[in-house]
């Protein structure tokens, strides 16, 4: 395409992103989203898919993450879909920072999850790591201000207590 002197855009980068993918290079496929910036262009949240789709898929934590802080310093936001695959591979990881960092994500962004998200994070509150991650000790006072100044549910002080949950 370059030889035939092809101006190239967002489409055929991704496309050519999907070909990596389809080859599990993810490396390749986040090349193509970086080589779009150097072109002038914008990438579009599918352009960042198959790269994030190897990443996740392969286990690969620090690479998946690479690619999220690649959306988010170019403007573009990871949906449901997305940040479902890097809590999965977070879980995988045992990640608890990640995976309590996406939990916020989405409780932030998506009203409603899907059932597949939703057993991924069934998936965690069953798991021996989420059972010993959580706050020992905390400042009830604090507690019920954050609850309060938050309109009442979330406190965003992490999880307090540990152990199995109910």
């Amino acid at each position: 395409m370059v030889s035939d002197d092809v101006p190239m855009n967002e489409a055929i980068l991704t496309s050519l992103a999907r070909m990596a993918m389809s080859k599990n290079d993810g490396d390749i496929a986040f090349d193509m989203v970086k080589k779009m910036k150097d072109l002038g262009i914008n990438p579009r949240l599918r352009s960042y898919g198959p790269a994030l789709s190897v990443f996740c898929n392969n286990g690969n934590l620090d690479k998946a993450f690479e690619v999220e802080e690649h959306m988010l310093s170019h403007g573009v936001y990871p949906e449901e879909p997305e940040l479902e695959l890097l809590l999965r591979v977070s879980i995988e990881a045992c990640r608890s920072d990640k995976v309590y960092y996406l939990l916020h994500k989405l409780r932030t962004s998506v009203r409603k999850v899907l059932p597949s998200t939703a057993d991924v994070i069934e998936k965690w509150f069953n798991s021996k790591t989420a059972s010993r991650v959580g706050k020992r000790k905390w400042d009830q006072r604090s507690i019920n201000k954050a609850i309060e100044n938050g309109g009442g549910g979330w406190h965003g002080q992490g999880w307090l207590g540990s152990g199995k949950w109910n």
